[in-house]
């Protein structure tokens, strides 16, 4: 299996799992908002975004190998919003976007991942506008996939994470059992 097809088989496995779209809707996202996918994968939030919003999308990632995913994606439905960056989110200003220049940040199950979670929420905190968003999604202690349970970030342990940064904990979005999404403003 080549990587377009590992990737393809990827994003039908979570979209069969989260219903992205949906909890984007939920967190507001639509109109003209730009939306950053921090850590965006194979464009699992980035692609349904760009079907909301008319805003720019930035597709964030690392990897290359997320990014041509994407790439593969605006291609093959013709999307014209989504703009990929490769880069490091665990520095200051690793985005590269100024300052209070974006409305969402989408942050999906990527902190476990990283050490330096503080650098990433403040990264987001510095590009979000006034009444900027930001959507952070986890995995749940109920979930039989994902990432060993002692890996994963409780709901409780994040919102002291993304408080501590200087955001608002705005509410819980109904998902389903094996992840949870919660909505922060600036």
């Amino acid at each position: 299996m080549n990587n377009l097809e590992t990737n393809h088989k990827k994003m039908n496995e979570y979209t069969q799992i989260l219903d992205p779209k949906k909890i984007l809707s939920s967190a507001g996202v639509g109109g003209n908002h730009s939306v950053a996918d921090f850590g965006c994968g194979p464009g699992i939030f980035t692609v349904p975004a760009s079907e909301l919003t008319k805003g720019i999308i930035y597709a964030f990632d690392i990897q290359q190998s997320a990014l041509e995913a994407v790439i593969n994606q605006i291609h093959i439905h013709n999307i014209p919003n989504i703009i990929t960056k490769r880069v490091n989110l665990e520095s200051i200003g690793g985005s590269q976007l100024d300052d209070d220049s974006i409305s969402f940040v989408v942050i999906r199950k990527i902190l476990l991942q990283n050490k330096n979670k503080d650098i990433i929420l403040k990264e987001a905190h510095r590009i979000l506008h006034k009444n900027g968003i930001l959507l952070v999604i986890g995995w749940t202690d109920k979930a039989l996939i994902g990432p060993q349970i002692k890996d994963r970030i409780k709901q409780e342990k994040l919102i002291s994470l993304v408080n501590n940064v200087g955001f608002i904990t705005d509410k819980q979005l109904l998902v389903d059992n094996a992840h949870y999404a919660i909505t922060f403003s600036k």
